[in-house]
């Protein structure tokens, strides 16, 4: 045994009575070594408590092991909840992760991911993050581009050329509308988030085509920012329209319990009085059983895909550049009037 007491590849070998390159084959499931021998070694790497060198099988294959990401807030449930499939997706692919926090504010952002690479990690991904000036993101990835870095931009496509997991936000907020109209619904009212942010300007897109679609004008009044500081407004603003909405569209799920809680506390009842529906489908509405319409945005897929989508770039940096398009899935509860929950 080796002076430190952790069994090594040399010393099974000595055991197993095979050269060293033996071992090193049956270990990394070598289809050359025959399986009576693999069984053999695996038997005594096993008894023997034996754990791989991992910083030696990353200075031979020149990585780390080592991801990061860039993630621009956690206070909203679905990224705490993405944030978790990622690590779990990296872990998985004995990958470990480092959290970069950007806290959406851009300074910080654009810092990250120009020192991505003195970090020492094999890769990154990156979130698309709401911002003011697309231009000056777009310039920080490019950089890692010319640098050869590996990265991946989920949540959004912004336009640049490079692997990219986003969802089909203007479809999921058309099958939403489209499913409040063919409810009976016709005054809808849509308290919309930033501006600054790419995904929210084509969920507004989409609630616009759906209602166009149906022959219903969607009125300027009726499409209005969100305030999470302020509930109270909102619902002002939405019960004093004319005529009064017989539904809300809200930005999240977290925003559409908010309002169903302001309302619930006015006594208007949801949805005997006005329909609710929110985005994203967060894991907490089913441990607390709250029946929300919503649209599901999978975490654990989007996750996946990400996590996969680096590695492969990381192992073949010439590929080809993909963009996968995660399709939403409409979860129809009982906030919009349907007597179904899922």
């Amino acid at each position: 045994m080796s002076r430190k007491g952790a069994v090594t590849i040399k010393d099974i070998a000595k055991i197993a009575k095979v050269d060293f390159s033996t071992v090193s084959r049956a270990l990394n499931n070598h289809p050359y070594i025959k399986a009576d021998t693999k069984d053999k070694i695996f038997r005594i790497a096993t008894k023997y408590n034996y754990v791989p060198n991992t910083a030696a099988m990353s200075l031979k294959n020149k990585n780390t092991q080592t991801l990061g990401l860039v993630l621009h807030t956690i206070t909203n449930p679905f990224w705490s909840e993405l944030l978790e499939r990622i690590e779990i997706a990296m872990y998985r692919s004995k990958q470990e992760m480092v959290l970069l926090f950007s806290g959406q504010q851009e300074d910080r952002e654009e810092t990250y991911i120009e020192q991505l690479m003195n970090h020492k990690m094999d890769g990154a991904i990156i979130t698309l993050m709401p911002t003011g000036d697309s231009d000056r993101f777009v310039k920080s990835l490019e950089g890692l581009k010319k640098n050869k870095f590996p990265f991946v931009l989920m949540f959004g496509d912004i336009g640049i050329e490079c692997n990219c997991v986003s969802f089909n936000h203007y479809k999921g907020q058309y099958l939403l509308t489209e499913h409040l109209i063919k409810t009976g619904h016709r005054n809808i009212c849509y308290a919309r988030g930033s501006l600054l942010s790419i995904p929210n300007i084509q969920k507004i897109d989409g609630f616009k085509k759906a209602l166009e679609a149906n022959n219903i004008e969607a009125r300027p009044e009726v499409i209005f920012p969100d305030n999470m500081i302020d509930i109270s407004s909102i619902i002002d603003r939405v019960l004093g329209l004319n005529p009064r909405p017989t539904a809300i569209m809200a930005a999240d799920d977290n925003m559409a319990m908010f309002y169903w809680r302001e309302l619930a506390s006015r006594g208007i009842r949801v949805p005997e009085d006005i329909a609710i529906v929110g985005f994203y489908d967060i894991a907490y509405l089913k441990l607390i059983k709250f029946p929300l319409t919503t649209i599901r945005i999978p975490a654990d897929i989007m996750a996946n895909d990400s996590v996969s989508l680096l590695i492969e770039q990381i192992k073949n940096p010439d590929m080809k550049y993909k963009k996968i398009v995660i399709e939403p899935e409409l979860i129809v509860r009982e906030s919009c009037g349907i007597k179904k929950v899922v």
